[in-house]
């Protein structure tokens, strides 16, 4: 998960489809828009960092968790997760929304919108 911070924060090049995603993105689930994941990888127990996007390149972490703490697309784990998110996200910002668009989240352009980067 170091890794993947330390690139995000100093600009380096972040993989759509492994380091991070938008989870409505993969399959359009509205429910899930604007929902973010930072992905650690193997050797260890891989890990996910759930938040959102208050404006482009900043990232608010809502929840911190084990991998092994979701089964499938199906498990409501996954909503459960997205449901905590959004309760802290309310408490810290109240009435202000995070980033919802683009959406789904499917190319580098639109991932980059996120990011506040321009390297298509």
């Amino acid at each position: 998960m170091r890794a993947v911070l330390e690139r995000y924060v100093i600009g380096a090049h972040l993989n759509l489809n492994y380091d991070m995603k938008e989870l409505g993105s993969l399959k359009p689930d509205a429910a899930m828009q604007g929902f973010w994941e930072f992905r650690s990888g193997l050797p260890v127990e891989q890990t996910r960092l759930f938040g959102f996007f208050a404006r482009p390149g900043a990232f608010v972490a809502t929840s911190f968790q084990p991998r092994g703490n979701f089964g499938g697309v199906s498990d409501p784990a996954w909503q459960a997760v997205r449901q905590e998110g959004e309760l802290h996200w309310r408490a810290l910002f109240e009435s202000v929304d995070y980033m919802k668009m683009p959406w789904p989240v499917s190319t580098k352009a639109q991932f980059n919108v996120y990011l506040d980067r321009q390297d298509d």
